[in-house]
């Protein structure tokens, strides 16, 4: 989506026909309202007639790009963004699809105004474990349209782009540096077949097929076939079948991608038998073998979300990382101050 080409109500049809995979227009049909699934209370009806609707996303195109009487030229894009969610999520302009598209076009639009190069900044998963704040607070300007609604609306979304920026930050740094951790292995261990142009296309996504390597003029089927397999050789690529073809899986890379990260600073202590006394402030390491897991204290000792150490942001990070691996299991307890990415793996 380019400046030339502004977002709007076509835009928004286009994006909702890719989500649900069939073509998608403004609703023509009355009867949409929002249900609470327990109660199946009527906590929301959305505007009716396709000529309302119409008129309605045509004052939310103008205010997204500015052009409306209270001067919304004035206010940050950051500002913009979240008051047009709030309209195109209280018009509900498809019988279905809604939040998706309003998500995506967040993204797109932060793209147009030239904060994004591309639409990298996946707020829905922000949202999504916010649910419940999510759905209040947009009820809740609906319901009072106060100042205050407005400020606690502002602020949640704003906290969103923040804590998803750094995030997303965090995620490309660790793929930049599994790629260059990449390029010396292959370099050491294979390299007659070694090329940065091969390295990037099994980076493009989690998964290349030969025929990537191929596109990428990188060698022919039968050279791009043995590179690849010669990759799985040295365990940075798993081979799958899928249907007819052969998939070859970049699992550290599909590993890094879905795994839910954030930043904190915590006190860790590594002890395979309880947590410490004062845990509730901290966390702390269930050891086996190489692999640690971290659980946190959730409303009771008895009760904890399991989760595996990515990396620890400290200057003896490799040392605390050798010290860990090489001290037998529920011997030792080792205190460590600092920030640590961690990734959430629930079970």
């Amino acid at each position: 989506m380019t400046r030339h080409s502004p977002l709007c109500t076509r835009t928004a049809e286009i994006v909702c026909t890719e989500i649900k995979g069939t073509e998608i227009s403004v609703r023509r049909v009355p009867g949409t309202a929002l249900v609470n699934p327990v109660s199946n209370e009527v906590i929301y009806t959305p505007p009716e007639t396709e000529s309302r609707i119409r008129e309605l996303l045509a004052n939310w195109e103008q205010f997204r790009h500015a052009a409306d009487p209270l001067h919304a030229d004035t206010l940050d894009p950051l500002i913009r963004m979240s008051v047009a969610h709030y309209q195109f999520e209280a018009i509900h302009p498809f019988t279905d699809g809604n939040g998706r598209s309003g998500r995506v076009l967040n993204s797109l639009f932060l793209v147009e105004q030239g904060l994004l190069p591309m639409p990298i900044l996946y707020l829905s998963r922000y949202i999504i474990a916010h649910k419940s704040d999510y759905y209040r607070l947009l009820l809740d300007i609906t319901r009072k349209n106060d100042q205050s609604g407005w400020e606690q609306w502002l602020l949640f979304m704003l906290r969103g782009v923040e804590e998803t920026a750094t995030s997303t930050a965090a995620k490309i740094s660790a793929i930049r540096d599994l790629a260059e951790e990449a390029v010396r292995l292959v370099r050491e261990t294979l390299p007659k077949i070694y090329s940065r142009e091969l390295i990037d296309v099994v980076f493009e996504q989690p998964y290349c097929r030969i025929s990537n390597v191929v596109e990428a003029e990188i060698a022919g089927r039968q050279a791009a076939s043995r590179y690849l397999k010669a990759l799985v050789s040295i365990g940075m690529l798993h081979e799958q079948v899928f249907g007819r073809e052969k998939l070859f899986v970049n699992v550290k890379l599909l590993d890094l991608l879905t795994r839910r990260r954030r930043w904190g600073r915590f006190a860790l202590a590594v002890n395979e038998a309880t947590p410490p006394a004062e845990s509730n402030g901290g966390c702390y390491f269930h050891g086996h073998e190489t692999r640690f897991e971290l659980a946190f204290p959730s409303r009771s000792l008895t009760s904890h979300t399991r989760c595996s150490l990515i990396a620890l942001s400290s200057p003896f990070r490799s040392q605390i990382i050798t010290a860990i691996a090489q001290t037998p299991v529920s011997v030792h307890v080792l205190l460590i101050l600092g920030p640590v990415l961690l990734g959430t793996d629930a079970r």
